[in-house]
């Protein structure tokens, strides 16, 4: 069991690296740069990461929501998607 936990979770940990450093770079290009980018993926990396913390055999599960707040794709992308959503529509 303890193999497929550490199968598992670090396969959840690369894809979130990976989805993360996408959504960054979307980020990055739409927001520093101002040049049209792809999308990024919502909630995807940070439901990885939420369960490669939970999934690994290391006491780290009590920092479960840490990746939803790294990933811009998560917590961040979608509170600025609000305030955007929320002020265009006062406008």
């Amino acid at each position: 069991m303890e193999l497929f936990r550490w199968a598992f979770g670090c396969a959840a940990v690369i894809a979130f690296l990976w989805l993360t450093i996408l959504n960054w770079r979307v980020f990055w290009q739409r927001h520093i740069r101002g040049v049209e980018s792809t999308s990024w993926i919502p909630l995807l990396a940070g439901l990885l990461g939420v369960a490669a913390m939970l999934l690994l055999p290391v006491n780290w599960s009590g920092f479960w929501w840490l990746p939803l707040l790294i990933d811009w794709g998560s917590a961040p992308g979608l509170i600025y998607s609000a305030i955007w959503y929320t002020l265009r529509k006062q406008a």
